[in-house]
């Protein structure tokens, strides 16, 4: 399901940019921060829960691995992203012309 994917895809993203958030703001020692980042995990989390008590036949899950990615994305510059995303077989060839 189409709205399903799309839904589970921008839930992992505010979680991850949660999770990103809590980790700057721990590091800053920024209390206020990591109370704003918890409370953008939290909105993910509920957005999960209403879409899966709505939607029993199918629930978004999503794993440790989906959120780790896309918390490793959030740090990447966009050279280093389209790098990363390019076919192994053209990888070097746009790290080059992309001046990396």
């Amino acid at each position: 399901n189409k709205a399903r994917a799309e839904l589970e895809s921008a839930i992992v993203k505010q979680f991850a940019h949660g999770v990103y958030d809590r980790m700057l703001g721990e590091d800053n020692g920024d209390v206020d921060k990591v109370r704003e980042a918890e409370a953008k995990i939290n909105k993910a989390l509920e957005r999960q829960a209403d879409w899966n008590a709505t939607n029993p036949n199918f629930p978004i899950v999503f794993e440790s691995r989906q959120l780790r990615d896309k918390v490793l994305n959030i740090t990447l510059s966009r050279k280093e992203r389209v790098i990363r995303h390019s076919p192994k077989e053209i990888r070097a060839a746009v790290q080059e012309s992309l001046g990396e």
